[in-house]
Order: structure tokens, then C-alpha cells, then sequence
């Protein structure tokens, strides 16, 4: 039996040549698709031209990533900023108010109305069941970072002796006021 080969692009065809090692780290691989005009999706074999980046949804890239545009500002060395920057972006768990939900009825117009169609959004998305493996990766991801985020609002709301709250079924209808 006759093992299959790639076969190498006719040279007329190609325009320009990036060589990239095997050891390259994934920043020099997104590099060197972005010099030849594509950015690369999170699954290793999704592409789409720059130019499309805006209208296209790429798979999520799970891992480690950190952009040029960022600074590279040095970690805390405060447990409670958890690996961030310590440059008055990110306020550590010690120092953060306790997770509650926005309450439209203290709010102006515009304010209540994107907080009801955000926590509208949250209970539509709980209904989503995409069929295609993007959109399931997505969901999976958005899934998975509500779990974590439940435990730590959880846990803190806990050694405080509050009680637990469901951060991902957040009200959606208007609370009446009661007549005392």
C-alpha cells in the first residue's frame, strides 16, 4: 500500500513564504498568518482572509493567549489579582463589592432597558442549542466560564454568610412594589 503524500503548492502559485519552526510558539504561528493575510481560529484548521474578520466567527482558541496590543505590564504579586497587572484596571477579590444583579428599577430609561434585554439575553441563551460545532464549542466555553465564576461568587458570598445566588438566571421582570 502507497502512503499518502501532501504535495507542495506549485511555485507559480505562491506569493509569499513564511517559514515557521516546529517549536514555534502559537503568537509566532498567528504572526506568520497574519503576514500572509489570514487570522487563524482557535481549532487549528478555521481561517479567514483579515478583511473578513469582522463579519466571520472563529472557533476559540482555549489556552494561553496574550496580544501585541496589550502591555506587558508584570503580574501582582497579590494573590487576589490572580496573575494581573496591578495598574488600578483589575480590583482585587479582597478589595471588589459583592456580586449583585443590576436592578433596572433603579435606573434611567436607556439603563433599565439594556439591563432587562441583558438579562433577557442570559435566559435566551440558556435556551440555545446550536447544532453545528462552533457554536456548541462556544457555548461549552461561555458554560464553563459561568461554572467558575458561579463557585468564586459562591464561595465568597459564603464566607461572608450570605446566601448563595444563581448568577446565570438573573430577574427579568419588573419587581412590584409592595404597598406596606
Amino acid at each position: 500500500m502507497k502512503s499518502w503524500k501532501p504535495k507542495s503548492p506549485e511555485p507559480k502559485f505562491v506569493k509569499k513564504h513564511i517559514r515557521v519552526g516546529n517549536d514555534a510558539s502559537r503568537k509566532e504561528v498567528v504572526k506568520a498568518w497574519k503576514e500572509v493575510g489570514f487570522i487563524p481560529g482557535g481549532d487549528g484548521i478555521t481561517f479567514c482572509r483579515i478583511e473578513d474578520e469582522d463579519e466571520t466567527t472563529l472557533p476559540l482558541y482555549d489556552g494561553d493567549e496574550s496580544s501585541d496590543d496589550e502591555s506587558s505590564d508584570e503580574a501582582s504579586a497579590n494573590p487576589a489579582m490572580h496573575g494581573y497587572a496591578d495598574d488600578g484596571f483589575v480590583v482585587p477579590d479582597d478589595e471588589g463589592s459583592d456580586f449583585e444583579f443590576a436592578n433596572p428599577d433603579e435606573l434611567d430609561e436607556e439603563g433599565a432597558k439594556f439591563v432587562r434585554e441583558t438579562h433577557q439575553a442570559v435566559h435566551d441563551f440558556d435556551k440555545w442549542n446550536p447544532e453545528d460545532k462552533q457554536g456548541k464549542a462556544i457555548k461549552k466555553f461561555v458554560e464553563t466560564m459561568d461554572h467558575k465564576a458561579t463557585i468564586q461568587t459562591d464561595n465568597a458570598r459564603c464566607e461572608k454568610g450570605k446566601e448563595t445566588i444563581r448568577t446565570s438566571k438573573p430577574p427579568v421582570k419588573k419587581k412590584r412594589k409592595r404597598d406596606n
